[in-house]
């Protein structure tokens, strides 16, 4: 009697031992998903002190954006990064540092937040006020998606991406109703180039 009494207890503790390693497994996995979960989820911090640093900081922005956006959806990382050069100066346009705005987008929604052009109070629109850096280049990237002014930019895109032959300098080229300045094109294309070296 005692020798099966041990070996019913020895039998328990076993499966005990079993179940709570089990148990220590799934909250291991479990935690360690959430904890994988927050670190994707969380912004990067949008912080630069040169030039060097600002595309270092455009280019972690652009990574966390494009983990959520269909690969049709995406715009080529030169074009995002010379426009955000072009429009703030490297980040350090008053509109960038005021606005969070990186690329001059405009709202003529004056009830939402904004920045009045300087001296320029009875301005009929404002550049959008941001809350983050990387807020702005979410709404750049939405606007080169939906925007009716940019119709030819997507569907150039798209045939580009589906034959796996995209050329970032011929795409530019639809981007021409992006600003008002009859140069603008070139000089993405110039700072594209420039940023190749």
């Amino acid at each position: 009697m005692n020798t099966l009494r041990k070996k019913i207890l020895k039998s328990f503790l076993s499966y005990k031992l079993w179940l709570i390693l089990l148990i220590l497994t799934a909250l291991q996995t479990t935690f360690g998903q959430d904890m994988d979960n927050k670190i994707q989820a969380k912004k990067p911090d949008f912080v630069y002190n040169d030039s060097k640093e600002f595309i270092i900081a455009l280019k972690n922005c652009i990574i966390w954006i494009e983990k959520d956006t269909n690969v049709y959806k995406n715009v080529p990382r030169e074009i995002t990064i010379a426009q955000a050069i072009v429009e703030s100066d490297y980040g350090t346009s008053r509109f960038s540092k005021v606005a969070n705005n990186l690329f001059g987008i405009r709202t003529y929604d004056l009830s939402t937040p904004h920045v009045k052009p300087l001296n320029q109070p009875e301005s009929k629109f404002g550049l959008k006020k941001y809350k983050t850096k990387c807020h702005s280049v979410k709404d750049y990237i939405k606007t080169l998606n939906t925007g009716s002014a940019f119709e030819d930019f997507r569907q150039l895109r798209y045939k580009m991406i589906k034959n796996d032959n995209l050329d970032v300098l011929l795409l530019v080229k639809t981007l021409t109703r992006y600003a008002s300045n009859p140069n603008y094109v070139k000089l993405i294309q110039k700072t594209i180039i420039k940023l190749r070296k």
